[in-house]
C-alpha cells in the first residue's frame, strides 16, 4: 500500500508541475505578444512623426529661385522685338477673373543678363517695338511688374510676363 501511495504522490506532484509549466509557458507566451503590439505601435508612432518631421522641415525650407539666361537657338542678332497676348482663365474663374500673359522674342544683347523673379527691374531695357507698338519698357510701365515672368520651355529666345489679374 506504501508503494501504490507512493506511485499516487508522483504521478499528483508530476500533474501540478504539468500544469505549472503549462501555466507559466502561457504566460510568457502573452507577455511576448504584448512586447510585440508595444512595439508595433512605437514604431507606427515612431514613423508618424517622422513622415511629419519631414513635412515640416520641407515646409520650413526656402523656395530655390530658378534663374533664367538667355541662349539664342540661332545668332540672328536682327531678330525684332514682337510680343503675343492670350488670355488664361485662372481657377478662381467663377468671378470672371484671368490673367494677362505677353510673350516677347528679344535678342541676345536685350536679354544678354541673368535675372531672378524678384529682379523685375532689370526687365526694364530696350526700346525696340513689339507688334502691338509697345516696347518692353512700355509694357512694364503702363501694366506695371508681372507677377511671373519665365522663359518658353522650349526655346530660351521667347519671354513670358504674366500679369495675374487683382481682385
Amino acid at each position: 500500500m506504501k508503494n501504490k501511495q507512493k506511485k499516487s504522490v508522483k504521478q499528483d506532484t508530476y500533474t501540478k508541475l504539468s500544469e505549472a509549466v503549462k501555466a507559466e509557458f502561457e504566460r510568457e507566451y502573452q507577455e511576448s505578444l504584448k512586447k510585440k503590439q508595444k512595439a508595433t505601435y512605437y514604431l507606427l508612432i515612431a514613423f508618424v512623426l517622422l513622415v511629419l518631421a519631414g513635412l515640416v522641415w520641407t515646409a520650413q525650407q526656402p523656395a530655390k529661385e530658378e534663374v533664367a539666361t538667355y541662349s539664342p537657338s540661332s545668332e540672328s542678332t536682327d531678330q525684332q522685338l514682337s510680343s503675343s497676348i492670350s488670355q488664361t482663365w485662372t481657377e478662381s474663374s467663377d468671378k470672371g477673373v484671368t490673367d494677362f500673359t505677353r510673350g516677347l522674342t528679344a535678342t541676345k544683347e536685350e536679354f544678354s543678363f541673368n535675372w531672378t523673379l524678384k529682379d523685375y527691374d532689370s526687365l526694364v531695357i530696350g526700346m525696340k517695338e513689339d507688334t502691338t507698338g509697345d516696347s518692353l519698357s512700355d509694357i512694364i510701365e503702363k501694366y506695371g511688374k508681372p507677377s511671373s515672368a519665365r522663359f518658353d520651355e522650349y526655346s530660351e529666345e521667347y519671354l513670358f510676363l504674366t500679369y495675374a489679374a487683382l481682385d
